[in-house]
């Protein structure tokens, strides 16, 4: 499928997709056609990346405590700079 119907069609051989920020100041971006790709948990994450850059890690630290999610994966805690 050359153009499609969810966006434009990247082939990951040529490249990864498009990243989050683009060359106007300040405009973020987020979806299926920018990194990490297609899907619902890829879309979900380039959003919280969005969301992270615009309000900060600690934000989020404190909206997950907030919540009562437990993180689990040593990867997820590092990249939150979570303790204990």
């Amino acid at each position: 499928m050359e153009n499609g119907s969810y966006g434009p069609a990247l082939s990951a051989s040529k490249g990864l997709f498009p990243k989050n920020k683009c060359p106007i100041k300040n405009l973020l971006l987020c979806g299926s056609s920018t990194f990490p790709g297609i899907g619902i948990p890829p879309v979900a994450a380039s959003g919280a990346k969005a969301a992270t850059t615009i309000l900060g890690s600690k934000f989020q630290r404190n909206l997950i405590e907030e919540l009562g999610i437990q993180i689990t994966s040593t990867a997820d805690r590092k990249l939150l700079n979570i303790k204990n």
